[in-house]
């Protein structure tokens, strides 16, 4: 067997098999991981706060350690990774883990005395994020000037192959269909990603409305798929304060 390098047509085909995860699942995946790569983070499973909380003041993220391990002392606590890495020592302080969901619960819980205001609020957004049809026709349009240049690619490999052509002439405007091929590839992939954006968001939007909504009284109890499903980022800052951007575009700050 050899690879089909150009020799002959190639097909992309879409939902020719079940899929083994859902799309939704695949393209939050998929986001979290270019996340990741774009801030240097690696996998973790440090604990829920990991790859959460950010340092006001050199953008760090915090890392946990455990105190007294081995005594009956033990606490787990968070504190920003370069704290004492670089010359100017950041001025961020450590939080202990109870601390900071007992935080998580006093903000979430000013979100739910405003619960009405901030459900229509998401409505509203959820709309505006979910009508793609200006996306969906720009991607259509760039998938037809992608798959014209790969045929016309195609095309000249075969006719070179048939015909005596000038090597020279040859190479120079094949290398004029390449660069027209990778140009419209970086378009079709921006808006492909753009669309794979939306759809993250409208989903974390919509999380965070069922989230919203099955909690009719303030909470008083810690929740891991709550926070999950509700905290996008935490920053913290010199002041012991810890800033909670939520996935529906609000921001809460609690003290400590």
């Amino acid at each position: 067997m050899k690879a089909n390098e150009g020799e002959l047509p190639r097909f992309h085909v879409e939902n020719s098999h079940p899929a083994i995860v859902s799309e939704e699942i695949f393209d939050s995946v998929q986001a979290e991981v270019a996340r990741r790569k774009e801030l240097g983070l690696r996998n973790s499973s440090a604990g829920i706060f990991s790859s959460k909380i950010m340092c006001g003041d050199c953008d760090s993220f915090f890392g946990s350690k455990v105190w007294h391990s081995n005594t009956k002392y033990r606490r787990k606590i968070w504190q920003c990774r370069h704290k004492f890495k670089s010359v100017k020592k950041c001025k961020t302080p450590h939080f202990y883990e109870n601390e900071l969901k007992k935080v998580f619960l006093k903000a979430f819980n000013q979100i739910v005395s405003d619960k009405n205001q901030i459900l229509s609020d998401c409505e509203v957004m959820l709309i505006a994020f979910m009508n793609t049809a200006e996306l969906e026709e720009k991607i259509r349009i760039a998938q037809e000037k992608f798959d014209n240049i790969e045929k016309l690619i195609e095309s000249y490999i075969k006719e070179n192959a048939t015909s005596k052509l000038n090597q020279k002439e040859y190479r120079a405007k094949y290398s004029e269909y390449l660069k027209t091929y990778e140009n419209e590839k970086i378009t079709l992939e921006t808006l492909q990603n753009l669309k794979i954006e939306r759809k993250i968001k409208t989903q974390k939007i919509k999380d965070f409305i069922n989230k919203i909504k099955e909690n009719d009284a303030l909470i008083t109890e810690f929740s891991e798929e709550l926070f999950f499903a509700t905290v996008e980022k935490i920053t913290a800052n010199a002041d012991k304060s810890l800033l909670f951007a939520f996935k529906n575009g609000i921001d809460i700050t609690s003290e400590k």
